[in-house]
């Protein structure tokens, strides 16, 4: 995985779940549980899938709630 060089990952791990649920009008590729590894930087949550997958890889910003 390559992550853009004014980030580093903060955290990794294996084996996680992601599953998309109480969505109406759901994509197929985000219908059921995919299986894979999470990653974290300081801006981002990244998902790669293990397998084939229809979600090979997912990517979402991440805001931490400072100041909420």
């Amino acid at each position: 995985m390559i992550v853009n060089n004014t980030e580093n990952i903060l955290m990794s791990y294996d084996h996680v779940e992601l599953t998309f649920n109480d969505m109406k009008n759901v994509p197929e590729a985000f219908k059921g549980t995919n299986k894979g590894t999470i990653y974290r930087t300081p801006n981002w949550v990244i998902f790669l899938s293990k397998g084939k997958d229809t979600t090979q890889s997912f990517m979402m910003p991440f805001l931490p709630d400072e100041g909420l």
